[in-house]
């Protein structure tokens, strides 16, 4: 089995989609006898190195994301030497996958989650949209001569019109924990009414503040409903300006914020919920999407990225127009308002997702390694 060292800017405890599809992915190569070794960002309280599930996890301190590159470049070359592969992600660690590229030979393998562009521009503020904007153009453009796997049909598509060759960008999906997220779980929630269910991190990205807008509209045809914000505190601005919206709206009884639980309560509350939405401007993987529907929740999903991918509307759920709190609203209304509706789309849900499965996808990305050690070895 090949011998594969992931240089990741982010890995758990630090939350996100990025980190849930390496954690994961990692867990999986190791359980197929893959040799994994992670090398990460040091966050406050975790280890310089640990043994974690067959996985060996070095830890290097770096005071932003952005200086993970030089933080991190003299252990990664030192680890590299020791490995087949090298597994990168789109923005981090860039320099230093760089070097061990050209320097130490050593071929690289890149996930890349989605393409943002001029999208970095529009949503984040200077200099760090600058900062990303740069790198994300510098990473597709090295990455262009690696060998890559985009986590949607969505991403490769956009990669494509970047100008990379078809034949070289697989499509891997990422998978979902179905042990954990699926229809056995009893509803576990005390709030209610007809419950709207929101969970994940209030990033520019996510449009939590577009479902916010759409609640006054859902209040006029339902006026029992409620939202459920399962919201991080992280990035500390945007949590800020969904507090301060829910109070200019006046929606404090009928928005409620909820702190994030431990994964093992998820699926009890995404259970006691009518509809997930998942409002997002730009989504690489919707795992909250898929998630719900492994649960038999319905969602409402906006049309972006992979989320067309995920949920089939009218089969499983309803897909939105991007940022129209209007659209939202309508495609809520009509789960909430129409129980038979609800529970054919409730039926359908489960038997969706089933392709999401992470020992699946972590066999294709084996399939991969030993594909690009060969024509390394070919070329050599």
């Amino acid at each position: 089995m090949p011998r594969v060292l992931f240089v990741l800017d982010f890995f758990p405890p630090h939350v996100g989609g990025a980190e849930t599809l390496f954690d994961n992915l990692t867990k999986s190569l190791a359980a197929l006898g893959v040799e994994v070794a992670v090398l990460t960002q040091k966050l406050p309280g975790t280890r310089s190195f640990e043994i974690s599930e067959n996985r060996r996890i070095y830890r290097v301190y770096s005071p932003i994301r952005h200086s993970f590159s030089i933080a991190a470049a003299k252990k990664c070359i030192e680890l590299s030497r020791n490995v087949d592969i090298v597994h990168a992600s789109t923005l981090g660690g860039l320099a230093t996958v760089m070097l061990v590229g050209r320097f130490i030979k050593k071929p690289v393998v890149a996930t890349v989650f989605e393409v943002w562009d001029r999208l970095f521009l529009r949503l984040q503020k200077p200099p760090v949209s600058i900062i990303n904007y740069a790198i994300e153009n510098l990473s597709l453009a090295y990455y262009k001569n690696s060998f890559c796997v985009a986590i949607s049909k969505a991403t490769r598509n956009a990669m494509i019109e970047r100008g990379f060759d078809g034949k070289k960008v697989s499509v891997i999906y990422p998978g979902i924990r179905k042990g954990l997220f699926n229809t056995k779980t009893a509803p576990a929630t005390n709030v209610r009414g007809r419950k709207i269910l929101f969970f994940g991190r209030p990033g520019v990205a996510k449009g939590v503040g577009y479902l916010i807008h759409s609640m006054p509209i859902v209040k006029k045809s339902v006026p029992d409903a409620k939202l459920i914000l399962l919201l991080s505190k992280r990035p500390v601005g945007e949590y800020k300006k969904i507090v301060g919206l829910i109070k200019k709206l006046r929606l404090e009884k009928d928005v409620i914020l909820l702190d994030p639980r431990p994964v093992g309560e998820l699926p009890g509350i995404i259970r006691s919920a009518e509809v997930c939405v998942v409002p997002s401007v730009s989504e690489g993987f919707g795992f909250s999407a898929a998630e719900s529907l492994s649960c038999g929740t319905p969602v409402v999903a906006s049309a972006v990225g992979s989320l067309p991918e995920i949920v089939k509307h009218g089969y499983n759920g309803f897909l939105s127009a991007p940022e129209s709190p209007g659209s939202i609203a309508e495609n809520v209304i009509k789960v909430l308002s129409d129980r038979k509706l609800r529970r054919r789309l409730a039926a359908n849900a489960p038997g969706s997702v089933k392709v999401f499965d992470w020992m699946e996808s972590a066999k294709k990305y084996v399939k991969i390694y030993k594909s690009v050690l060969k024509w390394q070895k070919k070329w050599k």
